[in-house]
C-alpha cells in the first residue's frame, strides 16, 4: 500500500498506509448520466441497500494527476447496469455472517502470524495489529480489518454478489458528475464531506451526505476491496470496455501479486480521497483502514431480493 506522508501514531497499529494531502486537478471531462430515482434502490436477503448504478462511458483516470499509474485518461464503457452496497458493510452485517456459519473472525493470535485460510492467503504480519478491534467493534462502524478473500467469501456467498470491478467502482464513485474529482464534484474534501485526515479511526457509516447515486462514504471512513489484480501499467492499454483486469477471476495470477483498493480512509489524506486514486496491496493481508462493500449483477439481485 503506497503512503505519501507518514503516520507516527501509534493508533494506525502499524499497518496503516496513509495517502498524503496535496490538491488534485481536474481530470477530462465526459459525458455522464443523470442520477438514478430513489425507487432504483433494492434490499438484499440479508437486509442490505444496493443502489442500481447504470451503464455509461467515461473518462477513467487522470492525465493532470500526480501518480503515474492513473494516466493516461482513457474511455472505458460499462455495458451493464449493476447494484452497488449504499452503505460500506457494517461491523454488524459480519457479525451476521459469522452467526450464520458462513464467515469467520480470524483466530485472535498476538504473537505469530495466523495459520493460511485459503489458497491465496500467506503468513499475515498484520493481524496481531488487528486483533484488538476483534470482534470488529461497534455493530454500526464498517467493517475493518479483513483481507480480500474473507471480503469476497462474505460478499458471494453470504450476500449472493461479488467485488466490484476497478472501473465499476470509479464509475459509481463519481455520482453521475461528468469528470468528477470526489463523489461529491470537484471542491476540495472538507471535515463536512467525508472522515478523512484523522487519526480516531471509522465513524458509523452514513454520516456524511451521499454522492449523486445516493452512495454513502466512497471517499473516507475505510478503503474498499476490489475484485481486479493491481497493473500499474493499465491504462496505456488504451480504450475498454467492461474492464476486468489482469487474470479475471484466478486466484493467482502471473507477474501480479497485489489487489486494488479504492476510496480513502479515515487516514487518508484529501490526494487519496479523489475518486481516480488508485491504492493497492496484497490480497492476504489485512488493515484497519480497509474495508469493502459488495456489488451484484441486476439479474442474480433479482433473484435474491426479498
Amino acid at each position: 500500500m503506497r503512503s505519501n506522508h507518514a503516520v507516527a501514531f501509534a493508533f494506525l497499529l502499524s499497518c496503516v498506509a496513509v495517502v498524503g494531502g496535496a490538491q488534485a486537478v481536474v481530470p477530462e471531462a465526459t459525458k455522464g448520466p443523470e442520477a438514478p430515482p430513489a425507487k432504483a434502490v433494492r434490499i438484499d436477503a440479508t437486509g442490505k441497500r444496493m443502489v442500481y448504478i447504470p451503464p455509461g462511458t467515461f473518462k477513467m483516470g487522470d492525465n493532470r494527476g500526480p501518480e503515474d499509474d492513473e494516466r493516461p485518461a482513457h474511455q472505458v464503457t460499462l455495458t451493464r447496469g449493476f447494484y452497488l452496497d449504499q452503505y460500506e458493510v457494517t461491523r454488524g452485517d459480519f457479525a451476521a455472517c459469522v452467526k450464520a456459519g458462513v464467515c469467520f473472525y480470524p483466530r485472535r493470535e498476538r504473537t505469530k502470524p495466523i495459520v493460511p485460510l485459503g489458497p491465496t492467503q500467506k503468513d499475515n504480519w498484520g493481524l496481531k495489529y488487528c486483533n484488538q478491534e476483534m470482534p470488529f467493534g461497534p455493530p454500526e462502524h464498517p467493517l475493518t480489518c479483513v483481507n480480500y478473500d474473507e471480503s469476497k467469501l462474505y460478499c458471494e456467498v453470504w450476500r449472493g454478489g461479488r467485488l466490484p470491478t476497478e472501473a465499476e467502482w470509479e464509475w459509481a464513485a463519481r455520482g453521475g458528475i461528468a469528470g468528477a474529482r470526489f463523489p461529491w464534484g470537484d471542491d476540495s474534501p472538507t471535515r463536512s464531506r467525508a472522515l478523512f485526515d484523522q487519526f480516531y479511526g471509522t465513524k458509523p457509516v452514513g454520516n456524511y451526505a451521499p454522492n449523486g447515486y445516493g452512495l454513502y462514504d466512497v471517499a473516507g471512513n475505510v478503503w474498499e476491496w476490489t475484485e481486479d489484480w493491481y497493473d500499474g501499467k493499465l491504462y496505456s492499454k488504451g480504450p475498454s470496455t467492461d474492464p476486468l483486469g489482469p487474470c479475471p477471476g484466478e486466484l493467482n495470477c502471473k507477474g501480479y501479486n497485489h489487489r486494488t483498493m479504492r476510496g480513502g480512509s479515515w487516514a487518508t489524506g484529501s490526494l487519496g480521497m479523489r475518486v481516480t486514486y488508485r491504492n493497492h496491496h496484497r490480497g492476504w493481508n489485512r488493515f484497519s483502514v480497509v474495508g469493502v462493500r459488495c456489488a451484484a449483477d441486476v439479474d442474480r439481485a433479482a433473484a435474491a431480493t426479498k
